[in-house]
């Protein structure tokens, strides 16, 4: 941030104004602004009841799978690969500076989509043109790890512009890691995330406008099946690492896909919030309890749950574990979320021996149509 002292000549200050100006006008002002994610709304270790009962599920048709979502023409800038390998490379400086190992170059096209949407149409929100929160379009282009997004956009404006897009990287880079404060830290937390593995990496740009988007993925679980099939069951499978067990599998809700105008997305709210949630929390999954034993309800299948500082009698169904060295298989029916037409993603959360909680995808199942 540039500060200018209080000068008591007052044409100085003047002076000063109108060369600002000038400057601005001939050679071009460069503005730059980022964008975060809000910490996610996860449950905590004992968010559930220990079970005690016997559960029947209640089996309900699934419609079948949205599919409205068009993603934006994947478009390379000039000096793409070089660009990308730099971005990559000011990464994993930070996170070496901060005693964090290094995070691979992801292939998943979403963080690429969603630079070309808002440079196309000159908005700036985590919500694209379909009216949909990143973690949806990285289901949509094969992603089913957890992922994390940061934006940031540098502009210029005048006569004469020709923002270096190497030098805006690294401006950006510092920014979202040592100016954050602004939004509480979270573009840092993200990219110094312990946990992430992977970054996909997004630049549209001219001279005039430079868009950077990063989706930071955490790969815990190399996962083999992620399927849905029309009748609702949830089939998912992949390796657990040591030190790590499932701690949940919530659901979250957000309203259905719905294109939006730039103009909507540069004014009305919620496209224009600094940041996005996981939507709202509707239900869970719990492992199938042992023989003659049940879970103690709230209500007519619901149980009780606590996230944060409030408790919720929220629907639940079961999920049959199975586990052979290290592999675990998750079946379970989720056919009770899936008959209308909002979007529900799916978190599996884990836990580790130091009692942190990590989520391991952020899959919308809507757009789940196989592995």
């Amino acid at each position: 941030m540039n500060c200018f002292n209080r000068k008591n000549d007052h044409s100085i200050v003047f002076g000063v104004i109108i060369f600002i100006f000038l400057v601005g006008i001939f050679i071009g002002l460069n503005f730059s602004s980022l964008e975060n994610k809000k910490t996610d709304v996860l449950l905590s270790e004992n968010q559930i009841q220990k079970s005690i009962n016997n559960f029947n599920e209640n089996q309900v048709n699934v419609k079948s799978p949205l599919s409205n979502i068009i993603p934006t023409h994947f478009a390379q800038t000039k000096n793409y690969d070089e660009l990308v390998k730099f971005a990559l490379d000011e990464i994993n400086q930070d996170r070496h500076e901060h005693n964090l190992g290094s995070v691979e170059l992801g292939t998943n096209t979403a963080a690429q989509n969603h630079a070309n949407d808002m440079f196309e149409l000159k908005y700036f929100s985590h919500w694209n043109s379909a009216g949909v929160k990143p973690y949806v379009t990285y289901t949509q282009s094969g992603g089913r790890n957890y992922v994390q997004e940061n934006i940031a956009v540098s502009w210029c404006d005048g006569l004469i512009c020709n923002l270096d897009p190497f030098k805006q990287i690294e401006q950006l880079e510092y920014s979202m890691v040592y100016d954050d404060a602004d939004s509480n830290w979270g573009h840092r937390d993200a990219i110094l995330n312990p946990h992430a593995t992977h970054v996909s990496i997004g630049i549209s740009n001219d001279g005039h406008n430079f868009y950077y988007v990063q989706h930071f993925e955490t790969n815990l679980m190399n996962w083999q099946e992620f399927s849905l099939s029309q009748d609702g069951i949830l089939t998912i499978s992949g390796n657990l690492s040591k030190g790590y067990e499932i701690n949940s599998i919530t659901i979250f809700e957000d309203p259905k896909t719905e294109f939006v105008s730039a103009d909507k997305l540069k004014t009305k709210t919620p496209y224009i919030e600094k940041s996005y949630d996981q939507g709202k929390l509707v239900g869970i999954l719990v492992e199938k309890p042992p023989l003659l034993s049940f879970y103690q309800e709230c209500a007519d299948g619901k149980i009780q749950l606590s996230s944060k500082d409030e408790n919720q009698c929220m629907r639940y169904e079961l999920y049959e574990l199975s586990s052979n060295q290290g592999k675990v298989k998750i079946v379970g029916n989720v056919s009770t979320w899936m008959g209308d037409d909002k979007l529900k993603t799916i978190y599996v959360n884990l836990s580790n021996d130091e009692k942190d909680i990590i989520s391991a995808s952020s899959v919308t199942l809507n757009f789940l149509t196989g592995t």
